[in-house]
């Protein structure tokens, strides 16, 4: 049978990132069964991440980009069975993506002199546009691979993965078997979409490390002053690869220049120190001198600012981190004079001081826009093998007591609704697992909040502390409302919880006055269905027409709403309810019949008229206008 000569794009076979295709599970390669039992699509996967343990070990070990992407390219081609695969990373101000590496040295020379992503190379533009894997079944005779590059590489058949991070394409990966067709399966391309996503996300870290590599070989080649200055440097690199924290490295730039030193924030507070000398106070006050103030403005951000010549004499670098200012790195002068190693040590240990708070920024921002994730799929009814694994990934317990919590903004405000800063929010406020915070399409934020242990009956009142004290610390404006679904226990509940607090919303935005922040599903009861499907007009409407004569001003019209409301609260048991207002029960029975008398409603035995009744009682509540005290609206 001949080949097809046609390009395939398998959107049905990558991961993660098909949203609604029923994603496959991985297998953890510890799972405790034993693997002769395990199926070929588990050991595939546990194949993939063993191949992608073994790239990761040799981050620190290998210095630059080159070395690890070899490494990945090699277990690639062990992965799939071929004998050739080659790696392009985007250039940096460009769509065009440079070679790297492939598995052996003299294809990794031939592989750094190719670009993909030109205008004739069709088959990576539509990788990246698509995002999605792209299987050219004759390489010679498809239209979109560069036809010279297939004939002199001798590539017969092609498949070319995106690396994606973030939803942005970082990179591509290309494999073969040279001379030959290989007929990748669908299996294949999944494992190998599965092993690409890994390597993307491996791709930051690398820069990182390579950038603070070539920083430091940069800084040897400029400075030669002293042994030093070199030992400190490399200290460093090795301590900054391996992971470490601006509080050691403010201790070896002290070491290193025998100098206190201090890195403080944006609001020259401290925040960690090395040494001895200085005191934070004073460091304070120079850094918010005006003068001093302007000159770390106009600072290059490679730049050392020398205030050695003050009394609290200062050597200052600043933090950048993506072009923004987090804070100052100084050394202490301790009257003695600054040399240019304190001035290259000072550099060296702000930039490495920068790269690790640009590394735990995208840390939190890779665990926040997972649980993101995690909520959005739990309200949505997304919970397929995906979510589960991404749930126990965070720790997070998918079936337990909690809450859907609707968070929105009541008027416009210059606090900008943000997930993760609601998410924040809530966890300062409760002791259990993390708050699960998602935006949602109609501009709110959907915040799923664990309500602990507690008992059923007190739940919905925790639920309602809970968020009073998470919008206090998150609206600084007090623009804030939330709207509280009834608790669940499951997860499975979670789509019908969220369901309930977009009523919820509705009704505390229609019904409620400015002053009422927070509504909950239980403050509603069953009523809350019929009050989403009406707006404050409607309200208005419904109201008069079925309590008419009794909103007035006149006391008497206030007691029988009064007796009416706690009739409805009692269970409609006139006993309990003459008990509750301390009358007797033939009072009771003849205010119910003079509200029979006045609007029509008999509230004893016309089970319609009681619906009813309760509803126009339920709207006056939220308003506050259910009182013996609050004068009642007029009605026209």
């Amino acid at each position: 049978m001949p080949l097809e000569c046609s390009a395939v794009t398998l959107s049905h076979l990558t991961l993660p990132r098909t949203a609604e295709s029923g994603a496959p599970t991985f297998t953890d390669p510890c799972d405790a069964r034993d693997p002769a039992s395990w199926s070929r699509t588990e050991l595939g996967d546990a194949a993939v991440i063993e191949a992608f343990h073994d790239v990761a070990g040799t981050v620190t070990s290998q210095p630059g980009i080159e070395p690890v992407l070899r490494v990945a390219a090699g277990n690639a081609c062990d992965l799939l069975a071929v004998d050739r695969c080659s790696i392009f990373l985007r250039g940096s101000n460009s769509g065009i993506f440079h070679g790297v590496a492939a598995r052996s040295p003299g294809d990794s020379d031939i592989v750094r002199h190719l670009r993909c992503g030109v205008t004739r190379d069709r088959m990576s533009q539509e990788i990246v546009a698509t995002r999605q894997p792209v299987l050219v079944r004759d390489a010679v005779a498809d239209g979109r691979p560069v036809r010279s590059t297939m004939v002199n590489l001798q590539v017969r058949e092609v498949l070319g993965v995106p690396l994606v991070f973030r939803q942005q394409v970082y990179g591509l990966m290309f494999l073969d078997l040279v001379g030959h067709h290989r007929g990748f399966s669908a299996i294949e391309t999944r494992l190998v979409t599965f092993y690409a996503d890994l390597i993307a996300g491996l791709l930051p870290v690398l820069h990182q490390v390579d950038d603070l590599h070539s920083a430091v070989r940069d800084l040897q080649m400029r400075s030669h002053e002293s042994a030093r200055t070199r030992r400190f440097a490399d200290e460093i690199a090795c301590a900054s690869s391996a992971g470490t924290t601006p509080q050691q490295i403010a201790a070896s730039a002290s070491t290193a220049t025998g100098r206190g030193s201090w890195f403080t924030d944006g609001a020259h507070r401290p925040i960690a120190h090395g040494g001895e000398g200085g005191n934070a106070a004073r460091i304070g006050r120079l850094l918010n001198r005006p003068a001093t103030i302007e000159a770390l403005r106009a600072l290059p951000d490679s730049g050392v600012l020398d205030l050695s010549t003050e009394p609290d004499g200062l050597l200052v670098a600043p933090i950048t981190v993506d072009g923004h200012r987090r804070g100052n790195m100084s050394l202490i002068c301790d009257g003695r004079p600054m040399t240019e190693h304190d001035k290259t040590v000072l550099r060296t240990a702000a930039h490495a001081i920068s790269v690790e708070l640009r590394v735990e920024a995208q840390s939190a921002m890779t665990t926040s826009e997972g649980r993101q994730q995690i909520a959005r799929a739990m309200i949505e009814g997304n919970l397929d093998a995906v979510t589960h694994r991404r749930a126990a990934l965070h720790s997070i317990p998918m079936d337990c007591q909690r809450v859907v919590c609707l968070v929105a903004q009541r008027r416009a405000s210059s606090i900008r609704l943000d997930a993760r800063d609601l998410a924040q929010a809530f966890d300062s406020v409760t002791a259990g697992p993390p708050a699960l915070a998602t935006p949602t399409a109609e501009g709110a934020i959907a915040v799923l909040v664990d309500l602990g242990e507690d008992s059923p009956s007190e739940l919905a009142q925790r639920a309602s502390t809970l968020t009073a004290a998470a919008l206090k610390l998150a609206d600084a404006e007090d623009t804030l409302i939330a709207a509280i679904s009834s608790p669940i226990t499951a997860v499975d509940q979670a789509p019908r919880a969220f369901d309930e607090s977009q009523r919820v919303l509705h009704c505390l935005r229609q019904l409620c006055p400015e002053s009422t922040t927070i509504l909950s599903a239980d403050d509603l009861g069953f009523a809350g269905v019929l009050l989403s499907a009406i707006d404050r007009t409607g309200a208005d409407q419904h109201v008069h027409k079925t309590l008419g004569r009794l909103l007035s001003d006149h006391a008497r019209d206030h007691e029988m709403l009064h007796t009416a409301d706690v009739f409805f609260d009692h269970a409609r048991n006139i006993r309990d309810t003459a008990r509750a207002l301390s009358v007797h029960e033939n009072t009771v029975r003849y205010r119910l019949s003079r509200i029979h008398q006045l609007t029509g409603l008999d509230l004893t035995g016309n089970s319609d008229h009681q619906v009813s009744c309760q509803l126009a009682l339920l709207i006056l509540r939220l308003r506050g206008q259910l009182s013996t005290t609050n004068p009642l609206p007029h009605y026209p």
